[in-house]
């Protein structure tokens, strides 16, 4: 009886850890991943005639952000976000990445330079856990790739972004 009792609790005390760990732990090789690829990304959307305008939160904590890029010729511009994880990620820019209003463009996905139309879960699934294996053998220290959502806003003709 007291062996079931204490497997009990010992369960429901490590559930209750794991449980604030993920609430409350901020994975900084993801939040440095993102930093470093805006900044990469802004560059590259200079190039393309797009200026970084706003963002603003997809949701209320703000860990997943739409970053406006505007056109500079045009009323239009793009929406992009950085997805460190899949599916509350997808969601919210499917259904909230609204920009004031303006008439939105279909979403699609890129990871590594390829573009997808659905959200690329096998790739995406693949390059983190290569990513892991290669941290954890110290053979590279690379971030996280993430896989960019974009979709197109306004109502003026813009060259791919891509």
């Amino acid at each position: 009886m007291y062996k079931n009792t204490f497997l009990f609790l010992s369960i429901l005390f490590l559930g209750s850890i794991s449980i604030n760990i993920k609430i409350f732990y901020t994975d900084s090789a993801v939040t440095a991943s993102e930093g470093r690829e805006i900044d990469v990304l802004t560059s590259y959307m200079r190039q393309k005639n797009l200026n970084f305008r706003d963002y603003f939160k997809l949701n209320k904590e703000g860990s997943f952000k739409a970053y406006v890029y505007q056109h500079k010729t045009c009323d239009g511009g793009w929406l992009i976000t950085p997805m460190h994880r899949n599916s509350e990620g997808v969601d919210l820019f499917e259904r909230q990445a609204v920009y004031q209003e303006y008439e939105m463009g279909a979403v699609s996905y890129m990871l590594q330079g390829n573009i997808f139309k659905e959200f690329p879960t096998i790739s995406f699934w693949i390059s983190q856990n290569i990513n892991k294996l290669k941290r954890i053998l110290d053979k590279e220290t690379s971030l996280p790739s993430p896989v960019f959502a974009f979709r197109e806003y306004g109502n003026c003709k813009q060259e791919s972004i891509i």
